[in-house]
């Protein structure tokens, strides 16, 4: 599946395939782009925003990628096993949720010091006057 891939409207490429690579979903590349950055793949008139992840710039250069947002297209589609095509390049969306609080009632409470061997718990904290 060839797509055409956009920054800010400019086509820096043409007739790339998305592939499953060793980090994700691999678009090779001529030229590396920072981490982060926003691109657009287009297929057939159809546009599916993309986030670089990772840049490789060894053998072959290229970096991975994951969709944003819903899947307006297929980035690649493999037959496993059971012969129905899996869909992959979509990374989770939705509001990121916190962890849940840590159960706190089985902590122990803090305990002071233990007495030295053979106090008495009732002895007064100071010695009479005369």
């Amino acid at each position: 599946m060839p797509v055409s891939v956009l920054y800010e409207g400019i086509a820096l490429a043409h007739g790339l395939e998305v592939r499953p690579g060793e980090l994700g979903l691999f678009l090779p590349l001529p030229g590396p782009m920072p981490v982060g950055t926003r691109l657009l793949l287009e297929r057939g008139g159809a546009v599916q925003p993309i986030r670089v992840r990772k840049v490789e710039e060894g053998g072959e250069p290229g970096v991975y990628i994951a969709a944003e947002g819903d899947l307006v297209f297929p980035l690649v589609e493999t037959l496993p096993a059971d012969g129905v095509p899996a869909r992959i390049g979509v990374e989770p969306t939705g509001p990121a949720r916190a962890p849940a609080p840590a159960d706190l009632s089985t902590l122990d409470t803090p305990r002071s010091p233990a007495a030295p061997a053979g106090a008495s718990e009732a002895a007064p904290a100071t010695a009479p006057l005369p």
